[in-house]
């Protein structure tokens, strides 16, 4: 969707029908050169909080590309590992016990073999969190 496709999201499908999200193929005739446009459903709720965004089309890329950028890194966002995946973490998960951050409270893997390292300066200690 381009920046000024927001006042005419409704008439290309967009914003209504139900919340499974799925993206249909691209419309190269409604999109700006070097653009694709992409419909997606929402669910009556959802469609109405986004008629009272001003630039919808801003909003959603904003918010697709934050929520690309915290997927997962090994089920890539879907929430669930494969068969294959799940060995190869468990085979990690062996040496790498999940802990809790004292300064943050956030979960994170931390290496048995190493010592001291932590992603805040100064972090003392972790509470034991086993995965």
């Amino acid at each position: 969707m381009t920046d000024h496709d927001h006042d005419h999201d409704h008439d290309h499908g967009t914003a209504h029908g139900t919340a499974h999200g799925t993206a249909h193929a691209p419309d190269p005739v409604h999109a700006a050169p070097g653009m694709t446009l992409f419909t997606f459903k929402a669910d009556p709720a959802l469609a109405e909080a986004l008629r009272a965004v001003p630039n919808r089309s801003l909003f959603i890329r904003t918010a697709l590309l934050a929520a690309l950028d915290s997927a997962c890194p090994l089920c890539q966002g879907t929430g669930v590992l494969t068969l294959e995946q799940r060995g190869h973490w468990e085979q990690f998960a062996r040496h790498h016990p999940l802990r809790e951050c004292g300064d943050c409270s956030a979960r994170h893997p931390v290496c048995d073999h190493e010592h001291g390292e932590h992603a805040h300066e100064g972090a003392q200690g972790t509470k034991g969190v086993h995965a």
